[in-house]
């Protein structure tokens, strides 16, 4: 495949996720906001409305995975990064952290909120480009992943809401996926970048995020959910997605704030 083919080919692809993203959201609000019984947490009986949130989902992170991966650049795909990337994200950890503290929770809840504010420090260093710093800001970074993971199980052993509530399952998918996109951002850190991996991962994080953060956001403003948790559990997934947003373009872009004078050990992965 020729060059000139080779690009027309990941625009197309990458306007196809763009496009299946978006759809996914907008169906997803719809579900949320004409299709859930009230009083149940779930869809009534035949809406097609989260079916199809549900496919275009599962065909961006398909997408966005052909992208990365089948159809891979011929020329080396520079990792460099936004400084400023991690404040959404940052703003996300720092809400649900704050909640949950204030909520007094389970020991399990106090556990993840400290790990939670633990990862909005690290988005917010990591906003500073310290590069001398970078081994220590990995070890940081672990407690995004961690933080992610605790939250899933504190959603998960919630037994005032259903267990297969779409609000429930959708929230932890999209946590899931934030805990498998920090593992990337930690490999920065530690000099070991897998670009094609992280193209990836941040098609996932925007996917599950589609239809987990918006939508939740909106289900909340108009009534559907009632849980602040839930509220600031979509924030945190909102401010995770706008990260990975902005980590994807610059993977396909090469885009980057840092000066020309630095270093560039760290520009490719040659497997993955």
């Amino acid at each position: 495949m020729n060059d000139t083919k080779q690009r027309r080919l990941h625009a197309t692809l990458r306007i196809l996720f763009a496009v299946t993203a978006t759809l996914a959201m907008l169906l997803q609000i719809a579900a949320f906001l004409t299709s859930v019984e009230a009083n149940t947490n779930y869809y009534e009986n035949g809406s097609v409305f989260p079916i199809l949130s549900a496919g275009f989902a599962l065909l961006a992170a398909a997408i966005g995975s052909v992208d990365a991966f089948v159809f891979p650049p011929r020329a080396t795909m520079p990792a460099k990064r936004i400084g400023f990337a991690t404040l959404p994200s940052a703003i996300g950890f720092a809400v649900a952290g704050i909640h949950l503290l204030l909520m007094k929770t389970t020991t399990l809840g106090m556990i993840c909120a400290i790990l939670l504010l633990a990862a909005a420090i690290y988005c917010v260093l990591d906003l500073f480009n310290l590069r001398q710093y970078d081994q220590a800001l990995a070890c940081l970074g672990f407690t995004g992943i961690i933080g992610c993971m605790l939250l899933t199980g504190y959603h998960y052993f919630d037994s005032t809401i259903e267990m297969n509530a779409p609000c429930k399952v959708l929230l932890q998918i999209a946590l899931l996926c934030a805990m498998l996109f920090f593992t990337s951002e930690v490999r920065f850190k530690m000099n070991t970048p897998a670009p094609r991996l992280s193209r990836m991962l941040c098609t996932w994080m925007i996917a599950s995020g589609a239809i987990a953060a918006l939508p939740m956001i909106f289900a909340y403003l108009f009534g559907t959910i009632d849980r602040a948790d839930y509220l600031t559990g979509a924030i945190l997934i909102l401010g995770v997605t706008v990260t990975a947003a902005i980590r994807l373009v610059s993977l396909y872009t090469g885009a980057s704030d840092e000066t020309a004078a630095e270093p560039e050990d760290d520009t490719t992965d040659t497997t993955i």
